[in-house]
């Protein structure tokens, strides 16, 4: 895959701004179809439709490489290819994703989840699709910690140019545990577990979330990388030196389109439906 160099970012952020517009056109004239005249037919909409695409493509080869996380385990770096210029990007989106490049990361890595602070900055995302970044603040998923006995959350931050905040939590551990996640997007609200072949686990939708993490960091469950530290290893300092506890920020889930956020309580261990797309 084609990555940008650092002194290309401005350019590449331009670009990426002008392919995101160019989507959103193409979305509302399929919204606006058939309103004042006869629909287009499906041949009519496919250069639409592979223009999307190319778009797609584009806009992951334009977003730089960015670790999130260092694997408690072996070491290894969980690099990916981030957005860090806005929640409008097809890279926080639950649906109309595109091609997403998978991270570059070790066998230990369970799920990558995530939070992002607003910081106070107005919302901003996609007019087409909606963006769910997590809370404002980090937060652990407990019955995934408890899945595995050396399973470990590892929590960072990378500043975003809107001024926001986002704090991956990349999750890992040396075994395998019994009902391992299917698909470890911070971005997507689903992810199911199988408790055997066919078998049905639980999902990470449902799964309630806990937000006072000091009793996690005191029990070396939790480890993070300091937000100054530029090398992007695994801090090791003291428990009390934590910095992501008791954050400020909507202990809820975001739920960001155009320039508004809806606000939706956690999961709380409702019940799960197998038959829910």
């Amino acid at each position: 895959m084609t990555t940008v160099t650092q002194p290309d970012l401005a350019a590449a952020e331009e670009e990426r701004r002008r392919a995101l517009a160019r989507v959103a056109e193409i979305y509302a004239l399929f919204a606006q179809d058939g309103r004042d005249g006869p629909r287009m037919t499906y041949d009519e909409r496919k250069p639409f439709i592979a223009e999307i695409e190319a778009l797609q493509a584009r806009y992951y080869e334009l977003l730089p490489p960015v670790q999130l996380a260092v694997c408690p385990v072996c070491g290894t770096p969980l690099v990916q290819p981030f957005d860090p210029w806005g929640l409008d990007g097809f890279w926080w989106l639950e649906t109309r994703v595109g091609p997403k490049p998978p991270p570059t990361a070790c066998e230990h890595l369970r799920l990558l989840s995530g939070a992002v602070g607003l910081n106070g900055r107005p919302p901003h995302g996609s007019p087409f699709d909606a963006a769910n970044p997590g809370p404002e603040v980090p937060y652990l998923i407990p019955a995934l910690m408890q899945a595995a006995p050396s399973m470990t959350a590892v929590i960072s931050s990378v500043p975003m140019r809107p001024g926001y905040t986002a704090y991956p939590i990349a999750y890992y551990s040396a075994e395998k545990p019994e009902g391992a996640p299917v698909l470890p997007w911070w971005t997507r609200t689903r992810a199911t577990t199988r408790s055997g072949p066919g078998g049905f686990g639980w999902t990470i939708a449902t799964q309630p979330w806990d937000f006072a993490l000091r009793p996690w960091v005191e029990q070396g469950r939790v480890r993070w990388i300091d937000p100054q530290d530029r090398t992007r290893a695994l801090s090791r300092r003291a428990p009390s030196e934590f910095p992501f506890a008791d954050l400020p920020g909507e202990r809820m889930q975001q739920v960001i389109r155009d320039e508004r956020r809806q606000l939706v309580p956690p999961p709380h261990g409702q019940a799960v439906d197998p038959f829910t797309p």
